[in-house]
């Protein structure tokens, strides 16, 4: 193997210092069976497997009471905790290494609780308000597309377009 280069040890101190918070993403569930088992208790379930704790927005009680049936096998965490919330329209937040907050999948939620990113895209062969223009017109304005929209904004003395979205959109 080669040794590590500037660029490699740059990942990785990106990586150490990022702000966003993640799941370790080695934990895996080696059996994921329920049958008729409130949402509740299957989150319970994951938190006694793993350590990771469960905090939910206020007015979930009701929908995370519903019994629900899963059956996997040796599947990463995020994947189980994705087919239970995509189930019973549910989305969680990674609050930090061993915290998720669990609220429900509507815009009003998404606005309320998805975390924001700004990036900053300097061009060199376009004009910013060109490309803000063409960008904020793919997105469009119709029912497909992100449910919370990003903002698409230009700088005009930087030749530069600016993004301000959720990390998945962005």
């Amino acid at each position: 193997t080669r040794p590590p280069t500037r660029m490699d040890q740059l990942r990785q101190q990106a990586a150490q210092t990022s702000t966003i918070p993640k799941l370790d993403p080695r934990v895996r569930l080696p059996l994921f069976r329920f049958n008729n088992t409130a949402i509740r208790d299957i989150f319970k379930s994951i938190q006694d497997q793993t350590g990771i704790n469960f905090t939910y927005d206020e007015g979930l009680e009701g929908k995370i009471a519903r019994a629900y049936s899963i059956d996997l096998q040796d599947v990463p965490i995020e994947e189980a905790l994705n087919t239970v919330m995509a189930a019973n329209t549910l989305v969680f937040k990674v609050v930090n290494a061993k915290t998720i907050f669990v609220y429900d999948d509507q815009i009003q939620k998404r606005q309320q609780w998805d975390d924001q990113y700004q990036l900053t895209f300097y061009l060199s062969n376009a004009e910013a308000g060109e490309v803000a223009q063409l960008i904020n017109a793919l997105i469009g304005t119709g029912t497909t597309g992100p449910a919370v929209r990003p903002t698409v904004t230009q700088n005009k003395s930087a030749n530069a377009v600016v993004v301000r979205a959720t990390l998945p959109v962005l």
